[in-house]
């Protein structure tokens, strides 16, 4: 697929059974791990915060109980480094990224967590 598609979005495509490629989440302030679906490895996608005035932390994991940690906790203090963070998206600023390929006998999770309580978010498959 190339890269110059990503800028380009594409209405959601039935797959059957009414599964589009979308994913609508529901995000918290602990972490949660929401996995992809297998044809989408390798592919581009879009990530918006849909809940407004909100922010959710967001990666990639292939294992279930991988933790992002938005709180303060996750702040470093005097010049320390801390990498149990995700990247942070903000409400209403939809960002594209293309996920990583992996294998057919694996999983991939997006790890996310919330500014706030049932924050939503969605994931839309674009290429």
């Amino acid at each position: 697929m190339r890269a110059d598609l990503a800028a380009y979005g594409r209405l959601p495509l039935d797959r059957g059974s009414d599964a589009f490629d979308v994913l609508r989440v529901d995000s918290d302030t602990t972490h949660r791990a929401t996995a992809l679906p297998g044809g989408w490895a390798g592919r581009f996608v879009r990530i918006n915060v849909i809940t407004a005035s909100q922010t959710v932390d967001v990666a990639l994991s292939t294992s279930s109980s991988a933790e992002v940690d938005g709180g303060a906790g996750t702040v470093p203090a005097n010049n320390a480094v801390t990498t149990k963070c995700g990247m942070r998206l903000a409400s209403a600023t939809p960002e594209r990224f293309m996920l990583p390929d992996w294998q057919t006998n694996q999983t991939m999770y997006l790890v996310h967590e919330a500014s706030a309580a049932n924050t939503v978010f969605e994931v839309a498959l674009i290429t």
